[in-house]
This record gives structure tokens, C-alpha cells and sequence, in this order.
């Protein structure tokens, strides 16, 4: 799954099909504290070639799209990341940074419904390849 950017409508990045990194430059930058981008960027060996002004940095999801709305500024966001109406995305590129997710589950082992429904509905989506 690839990265995105996040930024309230609006946003000169709006007018962009996709975003390359060094357009984060000097941009107000709103800190996801789980999020593991900058762990897959300094694991593919890119070098970073701007600086962002982190403007406030949180936990919590919810906070950081409610600062994105605010236009207090942008922030890194997995693609299927569901994100609040008001807010638009457009791909990381130059470079593209993507990320695999995997759903393990044990062979044989009885999983509860909810797993199982889970499970069901993971195997049906049309994940992009």
C-alpha cells in the first residue's frame, strides 16, 4: 500500500496528481507519532532532501485529521487510512514509499465469528498489487 499526503481541501497540493516528497519542504507538518513512514524511508536508504515544520505532533489519529481540517497543516497517511470528509490525499512519489500488510492467521485453528467474518471480507476486497 502506498503513502499518501493529507491536507484540508483546498491546498495547493490539490491541484497535484501526486506529491513528491520535496514538496513537503518548509510545509506546516502535522506529526502522526505511530506512523512508520519515516521507518520504511531511512530503510530504502533515501536521502532527505527538505524539512518540514512540525507544527504539533499526537497519538491520536483523530486529533491530526481534526489539525489537517483546521489547516494548521499536512501529514503523512497510509492510502486506506479512512480519513474524515473535508480532507484529500494524493500519492507520496519521488520516491514512492509503500508498505505491505499481511493477515497471518493460524492453519487449523478455530477463529472466533468476528475473525472469521474477517477474514472472509480481507480475502474479497480487491486489494491493489
Amino acid at each position: 500500500m502506498r503513502y499518501t499526503i493529507a491536507f484540508a481541501k483546498g491546498h495547493r497540493f490539490e491541484q497535484m496528481n501526486a506529491i513528491p516528497l520535496r514538496e513537503l519542504d518548509r510545509q506546516d507538518y502535522l506529526m502522526r507519532l505511530h506512523c512508520e513512514f519515516a521507518d520504511h524511508f531511512e530503510a530504502l536508504g533515501f536521502e532527505k532532501d527538505f524539512e518540514v515544520n512540525v507544527r504539533y505532533s499526537s497519538e491520536r489519529e483523530d486529533w491530526i485529521q481534526a489539525m489537517v481540517l483546521a489547516r494548521l497543516g499536512c501529514s503523512v497517511m497510509p492510502e486506506f487510512l479512512p480519513v474524515l470528509p473535508g480532507i484529500a490525499t494524493r500519492p507520496v512519489v519521488e520516491p514512492e514509499v509503500t508498505r505491505r500488510i499481511s493477515l497471518v492467521t493460524v492453519a487449523g485453528r478455530r477463529s472466533t465469528p468476528a475473525v472469521g467474518a474477517f477474514v472472509r471480507l480481507a480475502r474479497r476486497y480487491p486489494w491493489p498489487k
